[in-house]
């Protein structure tokens, strides 16, 4: 529903501006404006590919979407809470790879 601008099996959902305004992600500082880090509503900016967007659960779930390579990653895991956040750059390494091997 994400990916396909709140629509599912060709049934809106929730509207195209909800979608679009909720991931729009703001950075957590001016200076990381150009880099990976922001948040918009639940939606996470974790990576530095443009429009690509997270949700983030506790201790490893996430659900990534990258609308402009239609790449949409489900990952339920469990990892120790001090651990997340180095985990959680592995893990947006990992599917920043994944989305950017679709551009190409």
């Amino acid at each position: 529903m994400m990916l396909n601008e709140g629509k599912a099996r060709g049934r809106t959902i929730i509207s195209e501006d909800w979608v679009l305004e909720s991931t729009s992600i703001k950075p957590f500082s001016a200076d990381q404006a150009e880099e990976a880090g922001g948040y918009g509503y639940q939606w996470w900016k974790l990576d530095t590919l443009p429009g690509a967007f997270a949700a983030v659960g506790l201790a490893g779930q996430y659900i990534y979407v990258h609308p402009a390579s239609s790449t949409v990653i489900v990952k339920l895991s469990y990892y120790p809470i001090e651990k997340s956040d180095t985990l959680t750059r592995e893990s947006m390494t990992f599917f920043e790879a994944i989305a950017s091997s679709d551009l190409q």
